[in-house]
Formats: structure tokens, sequence, C-alpha cells
């Protein structure tokens, strides 16, 4: 029976369902497009300022135009995830780490502290 072969095998499983669920909660706690009630009604609630502006700028004059813009917010789309990096990291390097431990560093350890038979 070789019990390495079997516990690789379980271990692949385990890893899988691992990345796997990682992947779920990472995946489906993105926000929602859709507005509530509530935040309509806030909305609805608050006064619309119309702001005059001037004649549209002079198209050969667009780099000196594009300095007065700023960025008034910025948020990622709704249905994008955050950070496919911070995904990765956690869904691969634990599963990645625990292999390694268990089947390359705590064997090396054990065969490092087993006397040996001199003949």
């Amino acid at each position: 029976m070789n019990y390495r072969r079997g516990l690789q095998r379980a271990y692949a499983v385990l890893a899988i369902g691992w990345i796997a669920a990682i992947l779920f909660v990472t995946l489906s706690e993105t926000p929602s497009a859709t507005l509530s009630d509530a935040d309509i009604a806030k909305l609805d609630s608050q006064p619309v300022v119309k702001e005059e502006h001037g004649p549209p700028p002079d198209p050969s004059r667009w780099e000196s135009t594009q300095d007065h813009l700023t960025v008034v917010e910025s948020r990622p789309l709704p249905t994008a995830p955050r950070n496919w990096l911070r995904i990765g990291a956690l869904s691969f390097a634990p599963p990645l780490v625990g292999y390694a431990m268990l089947f390359y560093v705590i064997p090396w350890v054990y065969w490092g502290f087993k006397p040996s038979t001199q003949n």
C-alpha cells in the first residue's frame, strides 16, 4: 500500500475544493449594480443643481483644457473582482505551501533524525 500516493490524491481533492471555495466567495461578494428602495428615496429627496457651463472649448486647444479636468470619484466596475492578485494568492498559496510542507519538508526533517545503519 502506497500511503504517499493516497495522501497526495486526498490533498489534491482538498486543494481543488479550497480553490473553488475561495473563488466562489470572492466572486460572489462583488457589489450589486442595482439600487435599493432606500437609495432611490435618498436620491429623490436631494435637490438637483444645474450648473451653467460656457461654450464648448475650441478643439485646437484640447491639451490646455485637459489640465483643468480632475477625478471626482473612482470606483471599480461592480461586476469585476477587486484584485486578481489577491484572489490568486489566497487561492493557490496555502495549498502550495501545505503540499511542500507535507510531502517535502516534513519527510526531509524525518529522514534527517532517523538513525542510519552502519555496516
